[in-house]
């Protein structure tokens, strides 16, 4: 990087003027480091029947190595059709047609070079409800790397599957039954941590969960979510949810999806913005209250009974999911 001192402050007489950089780096990354982007959506269109609205519409999105990446919106507006689009999961679907680019660092992923049971190795896959094999835990994990001849020996394929248990935060409740237990055998949570770590087993570089937490119980949920923190270390995560809690909690930035009132006349748009808890804008206030009128509790006192505090009010309250929302903030 060059410096140079501005001619104007020493034809004045006075002291050198600060030292300015000439090509400074510009800063792509959320997180502020300077990194071309994993993938790259452009323009992307995406139709199931011939003659139907289109189920995505120029859709454009980056996602970046080390960020966790969440799809919010209403159901059926293509989250999890976008999803699939990634590791080309809808190439068996008949009827689809997909219109656009989608690059896989730098090279398009519908490429004729490109082959498709290669390229889904990049990619790692956790469904909404559990589906581990109905066999042993060890096979479960091992069964990826097995198929793609990923280890050299029984001793690396034995270390492996124990890295990955561990990561998946499963190794102490398992270690002893590998063998014996089988992965239907488990919890649903331990179900879901064990087809995480069947993700992790082709080493892959994107992790795309589909609602991951949308079947299981809350202390299993946190578990994943607390999972996805450490996994985004050295892996890009997209992830599909319904919570905008769990949004704020786990994304680095998230992509809106949403579908018009009419799908002949507006397709599906997406809006990318940062981590609503770092100050994201007004959007995901709206909203929550959106959703707040739609989801309410199912147990509720009867309006205008007497409380401790009084009468309850004549009309039912909005629900919300962020304090700082219920409170006008």
């Amino acid at each position: 990087m060059e410096d140079r001192t501005t001619d104007s402050a020493i034809a004045r007489g006075g002291a050198p003027a600060r030292p300015v950089a000439t090509d400074r780096p510009t800063i792509t990354h959320p997180s502020g480091r300077n990194m071309d982007p994993l993938i790259e959506v452009r323009g992307l269109n995406l139709w199931y029947d011939r003659g139907a609205p289109p189920a995505l519409s120029q859709i454009d999105l980056d996602l970046y190595p080390g960020e966790a990446l969440a799809f919010i919106g209403p159901s059926g507006c293509g989250k999890s059709t976008m999803l699939k689009c990634f590791n080309r999961m809808h190439d068996i679907t008949p009827g689809v047609k997909i219109e656009g680019r989608i690059t896989l660092e730098g090279e398009d992923i519908h490429d004729a070079q490109v082959d498709p049971p290669l390229l889904r190795r990049r990619f790692g896959w956790v469904a909404q409800k559990p589906n581990p094999f109905p066999s042993t835990i060890w096979h479960n994990v091992t069964y990826g790397p097995q198929l793609h001849g990923l280890m050299r020996d029984r001793d690396e394929l034995e270390a492996h599957v124990e890295d990955c248990l561990r990561r998946a935060h499963l190794w102490d409740e398992v270690k002893d039954h590998l063998h014996e237990m089988k992965g239907t055998d488990l919890s649903g949570g331990q179900q879901q941590r064990l087809c995480i770590a069947r993700a992790l087993s082709t080493k892959p570089d994107v992790l795309l969960m589909d609602e991951p937490t949308g079947s299981i119980d809350p202390i299993a949920t946190k578990s994943v979510e607390d999972l996805v923190l450490e996994l985004k270390l050295d892996k890009a995560i997209v992830i599909v949810t319904h919570s905008m809690m769990q949004a704020r909690r786990v994304a680095d930035r998230v992509a809106y999806f949403h579908r018009g009132a009419s799908a002949g006349d507006r397709a599906d748009r997406t809006g990318v913005h940062r981590n609503p808890h770092r100050g994201g804008p007004r959007l995901y206030r709206r909203s929550i209250r959106l959703r707040g009128t739609q989801h309410r509790p199912a147990f509720r006192r009867p309006f205008g009974t007497p409380t401790r505090r009084g009468a309850s009010p004549p009309h039912p309250p909005a629900y919300f999911e962020d304090k700082d929302d219920a409170r006008g903030v």
